[in-house]
């Protein structure tokens, strides 16, 4: 099961739009989830609003219309966030897909609000993105090589067990990338996490500079 919220942005769309043909490689079921504002107190006003949000979601993915596999859902409440946080553990959905919406420099700080809070709290992973990356090719439906980031051992255990059960179901190498602070400090666990997660090859970060030096392992190992 996938849940991506949406807010009718273009990029949401792409996101959207992705996750639907990521889920048919799996057979896997979508939930496209929109959480509206609450409305003014008038009965009649709210129900001409749910029909309007509706339409809009109809026509929002309309290739999805009518794929018994997607549903679309409406949650009305004053906190986007902690209703897509309610919404995932409800549904206990395997993956979230959503974007950031951050612009260049002020991305780190537009992160803030809704993606932020789904990303430190969800029950599963999340899969984002920046919000100025371009509509995603279709060869990330066909990966070659997934790499892992783990900064230390046993709490990477999680991202590196979704990680290697993802790289098994899509037939593609494995590659971690370790912390300098955690080969240093469990190299018996790593060998052992390497040898039960079938990883392909090890990367070592080795400077101060995490994200950089991640880019760097990244485009080494020509990861997807």
């Amino acid at each position: 099961k996938i849940l991506v919220p949406i807010d009718f942005s273009d990029r949401c769309a792409d996101f959207a739009s992705f996750a639907v043909h990521f889920a048919r490689r799996f057979h896997a079921k979508v939930t496209l989830l929109h959480v509206e504002k609450s409305f003014e107190v008038d009965p009649y006003g709210t129900i001409e609003d749910v029909r309007r949000i509706k339409e809009q979601m109809i026509s929002f993915l309309p290739q999805s219309v009518g794929d018994p596999n997607v549903r679309l859902t409406i949650h009305i409440s004053p906190d986007v966030a902690d209703e897509i946080l309610s919404t995932a553990f409800g549904i206990k959905p395997n993956l979230i897909v959503m974007p950031t919406h951050g612009y260049g420099r002020i991305r780190r700080a537009l992160i803030g609000s809704i993606t932020a809070r789904v990303l430190r709290d969800a029950p599963c992973p999340v899969w984002t993105a920046a919000h100025t990356v371009p509509i995603w090719p279709a060869e990330w439906l066909n990966p070659r090589r997934i790499l892992c980031a783990v900064n230390s051992l046993p709490e990477g255990n999680g991202a590196l067990s979704w990680a290697s059960r993802l790289a098994s179901e899509l037939n593609v190498e494995f590659c971690v990338a370790w912390s300098q602070k955690s080969v240093a400090e469990t190299r018996r666990e790593i060998e052992r996490a390497a040898q039960k997660y079938q990883v392909d090859a090890e990367t070592v970060i080795e400077t101060a500079n995490a994200p950089n030096t991640l880019r760097g392992a990244v485009e080494k190992m020509r990861a997807d």
